[in-house]
């Protein structure tokens, strides 16, 4: 989650003004959500950008590392026994849902400056490695025989993920919805990068021409 856009009031059409209401839904996504409401109205947690508050870019990131460390936890343990195995498979939908809703709308809807696209970046690659995580959890529980290669199958998956390739170590259907959904992460990651170049040169011949 990188919290960095606003949604501006410009006409958006029949498709992304459809989306937009969709993809903006707190339902879909209710645990960020309600970090996000507690920070910014219980804690006041915001800073100014343009004529508006926006969350601090620290509690999305605190976010993340929260679902990082449950995600790394559960991958580490694969608890096998109930309630704690369904609970941990739970998780593991609902984390790898919530990045494809939020990536969704960053892209689709958003309309605000970023604060900085490296931190952008950054976000979208720790995304990476959850959503591999999440899918060699869900893997896991239902296909057992995995027992010690949890971390390598997450590893193995991140690197195809570059390459656009489907993982063999996950069982259908879990490797198709991870490869739709990593390759979606890693177009958004290749346009970080093209976004933060293009900026980088704009910025440069902005204050070459100052100088000139």
């Amino acid at each position: 989650m990188s919290g960095e856009t606003s949604t501006t009031s410009e006409p958006k059409g029949l498709y992304l003004g459809v989306l937009d209401p969709i993809l903006s839904f707190w339902l879909l996504i209710p645990l960020w959500t309600g970090w996000q409401l507690l920070f910014e109205r219980v804690f006041k947690t915001t800073i100014p950008v343009d004529t508006r508050r926006h969350l601090h870019p620290a509690v999305p990131e605190a976010y993340q590392c929260v679902m990082m460390g449950l995600l790394a936890w559960a991958l580490s343990t694969m608890p096998t026994q109930p309630p704690w195995a369904s609970l941990v498979f739970g998780f593991a939908v609902y984390r790898a849902w919530e990045i494809l809703v939020y990536g969704l709308k960053w892209v689709l809807v958003d309309r605000g400056p970023l604060y900085d696209y490296r931190r952008s970046l950054l976000t979208f690659l720790f995304n990476l490695f959850e959503v591999a995580a999440a899918y060699t959890i869900m893997a896991f529980r239902m296909g057992p025989g995995m027992e010690g290669q949890q971390w390598q199958c997450t590893w193995e998956s991140v690197g195809l993920a570059f390459k656009l390739e489907m993982p063999h170590t996950l069982q259908a259907p879990y490797a198709g919805f991870f490869t739709v959904e990593s390759g979606f992460l890693v177009l958004i990651v290749l346009a970080c990068v093209l976004g933060g170049i293009q900026r980088e040169s704009i910025v440069g011949s902005r204050a070459g021409t100052r100088a000139a």
